[in-house]
């Protein structure tokens, strides 16, 4: 499935779009972009305020992975591809400022982390999002995640939705 998405630099209307990993310099647009969106629906939650705070040593420094997605050099969108144990990982912090909206962002974020699970040979990926979200799970149903149990616990008061990737 990835590699059919596997060109991450497209042409928006407003201008170019690349796909890059997290560089220190976008440290605090990784806050803003995720903060926006979660402010805006939900309320900040004690993990959310850790990881955006500290990228580094709460998903970079534990075999996670973060990208952007930069319109004319500019991030407007960002992810995260979070190890847990093994060979899981979670699809986490995937965001895009309002005015770059509509225009596929999102789904070439998420082709990118499907890339980087794929290429790390990982065994499972798993999301937790908000059933309100109907925009985002469309999307993450389109790039071939099914609905999940919920798992024990989960670290989000608003996550109600869970999927997984279903392999082929």
């Amino acid at each position: 499935m990835a590699e059919q998405y596997s060109e991450f630099n497209i042409n928006h209307p407003k201008g170019k779009i690349q796909i890059v990993p997290f560089d220190i310099k976008f440290r605090d647009d990784w806050r803003h972009i995720n903060q926006q969106w979660i402010e805006k629906l939900f309320i900040m939650e004690e993990l959310d305020f850790i990881q955006l705070n500290n990228p580094e040593k709460f998903i970079l420094n534990k075999g996670g992975e973060i990208y952007f997605a930069l319109l004319n050099d500019l991030p407007v969108g960002a992810i995260a591809l979070k190890l847990h144990e093994g060979k899981r990982f979670e699809l986490s912090k995937m965001g895009v400022l309002p005015k770059a909206q509509g225009y596929g962002i999102g789904k070439l974020l998420v082709a990118k982390v499907l890339e980087q699970f794929y290429l790390r040979g990982g065994d499972e990926l798993f999301l937790e999002t908000n059933s309100s979200l109907t925009p985002a799970i469309t999307l993450y149903k389109k790039m071939g995640f099914k609905k999940a149990e919920p798992p024990e616990n989960t670290p989000y008061n608003r996550a109600d939705y869970f999927m997984k990737l279903v392999m082929d």
